[in-house]
């Protein structure tokens, strides 16, 4: 974000001005520009005004190597908030500054966020607080990091590797990251004695901004972005995971991932407004389990792009942004698999290390799904790398059968104040999306329901997906037929098997959730 550094004609004390208050003023060419007072190493006599991202006329300046001068202020003029008009000198190519850079995100993460339950995971697996800033500098200057575990070796990379390396990792282990920080941030200030109710929830919403960034627009279907929110648009596609179900390829639709996200980022800062603590750290574990999701079907996506490219005669470009980009993704998220299961995460680094000699995608298929439980999702969230053409599976990359999601919660009960009959959490999975979150934030609710607030428990059993008996020599019905038998639970206690081919039945969630209506 570019901020301007107008230096004022007269002793006004800037001081006086709220941060945040808008000033309007006149390009060369007299177009209006619109920016916003910065608080931040105020000087005497100096105005910092930061240009509105969503501003028409672009000042871009700094060090890019192509500028554009056309939307910044003009050299000399006046800039006014409705009350004050101030005149001013600026020298627009040296006088711009600046704010919030993907270094400064990056590097600020030891100091800003220790003792952080999610920044905590990183720093034990790495061994050091700026993993984020050391990978990328590493891959800038093609050197080796010096990590405690998962180690990346950029000697022999490419600049193509090394793009990648560079790009993703600035995004998605240092803005993904600091996103999570806001929110880790806003519950601190929700807690203390004072009220800090109106700091609580803006700390909230950067957490949302940096997820989202400024270029997805303001509906969040151009997939245009590069932070976190456009990758989950992208997974979805790539593992037919968009719209409420989680079942659709459809680029117009978005994704199951970004559904429920903004979701939990709605009921998190409606819990800081209340004051509610309790319920605004309900949403962040909710958002910290989600968030993972499309860095394993990232991970998952590369380590068969890179089985299938390996041995073959495939461009050596695209195979080296193949392997990067495996290797970063993998580095995004294989802490928190450590975090869980040391050997699952030892397993995925070997095949998408930087450097690996060979990728087997199902050893990295079958350890991820190995810890799906402590991620707090499932195979349904996940889905199955789809073959855009077809839109079908590719072998081998089907979408895992067992829901290995949170335990079985369909029968636990709940009563909202004011209403006399209670209802089960497999019924408010039924209810719409909408109306859920409402329900969700009632006090105990999240509590109770824990799976079906986060959207991980439903009715995602394939109606025609067959079983075995209970010596599993033959093939004794499907899923829809075991719904249909009213003694389906007393089968599911007897054969061990149903409960990896139809577990959603078995569980009781398709009683109130018919196959085909998620």
């Amino acid at each position: 974000m570019s901020i301007a550094y107008l230096k004022l004609d007269s002793d006004f004390d800037v001081n006086s001005i709220a941060s945040g208050t808008l000033f309007t003023g006149s390009t060369n060419a007299g177009q209006i520009v619109l920016a916003r007072k910065y608080d931040g190493n105020l000087e005497a006599g100096i105005l910092k005004l930061q240009y509105e991202v969503s501003g028409q006329s672009p000042c871009y300046v700094g060090g890019l190597n192509v500028k554009d001068f056309s939307g910044c202020f003009v050299a000399v003029g006046t800039v006014t908030d409705g009350t004050n008009t101030l005149s001013y000198t600026y020298d627009m190519t040296t006088k711009n500054m600046n704010g919030r850079t993907l270094s400064g995100l990056s590097s600020v993460l030891n100091v800003d966020m220790a003792n952080e339950a999610n920044f905590k995971i990183f720093e034990t697996y790495y061994g050091r607080a700026d993993y984020s800033y050391h990978w990328v500098t590493s891959a800038f200057e093609g050197t080796s990091t010096n990590f405690t575990r998962g180690n990346a070796d950029f000697t022999n990379y490419s600049l193509i590797g090394k793009t990648e390396a560079i790009k993703k990792g600035s995004v998605h282990m240092g803005v993904g990251h600091y996103a999570l920080h806001e929110f880790e941030n806003a519950l601190k200030l929700c807690e203390l004695d004072v009220d800090s109710r109106e700091l609580s929830r803006a700390r909230w919403d950067e957490g949302v901004a940096l997820y989202t960034g400024s270029m997805e627009g303001t509906e969040g279907t151009d997939r245009q972005g590069k932070f976190p929110y456009t990758l989950a648009e992208k997974r979805c596609e790539n593992f037919k995971t968009c719209g409420d179900g989680a079942d659709s390829s459809d680029d117009n639709v978005k994704s199951w991932v970004n559904i429920n996200l903004m979701a939990q980022f709605r009921r998190g800062k409606s819990a800081l407004f209340q004051k509610d603590c309790d319920g605004a750290q309900a949403a962040l574990d909710n958002i910290s389990s989600l968030i993972y999701i499309p860095l394993i079907q990232s991970t998952l996506r590369y380590a068969y792009m890179a089985q299938l490219l390996q041995g073959d005669n495939s461009d050596q470009n695209e195979q080296d942004k193949v392997k990067a980009e495996g290797a970063v993704f993998a580095a995004a998220v294989l802490p928190k698999v450590y975090a869980i299961d040391p050997d699952a995460a030892e397993i995925i680094y070997a095949n998408m290390k930087t450097g690996a000699t060979e990728t087997v995608f199902s050893e990295v298929k079958d350890a991820f799904e190995s810890v799906y439980h402590g991620f707090r999702i499932n195979c349904n969230q996940i889905g199955g790398l789809i073959e855009a053409s077809s839109d079908t599976p590719y072998d081998g990359a089907e979408r895992c059968r067992a829901n290995t999601g949170l335990t079985n919660e369909s029968k636990e009960e709940f009563k909202i104040e004011g209403f006399k009959k209670k209802m089960t959490c497999s019924e408010l999975a039924n209810i719409s999306l909408q109306y859920r979150n409402v329900i969700c934030v009632t006090p105990g609710v999240a509590e109770t329901c824990r799976g079906t607030c986060l959207g991980t428990c439903g009715c995602y059993d394939d109606p025609n997906q067959e079983y075995l008996n209970k010596q599993e020599t033959e093939i004794v019905g499907t899923c829809e037929d075991l719904f249909t038998d009213f003694k389906y639970a007393e089968k599911c206690n007897k054969i061990e098997n149903l409960l990896f081919f139809c577990p959603d039945v078995c569980d009781g969630w398709c009683d109130h959730i018919p196959f085909g209506k998620k």
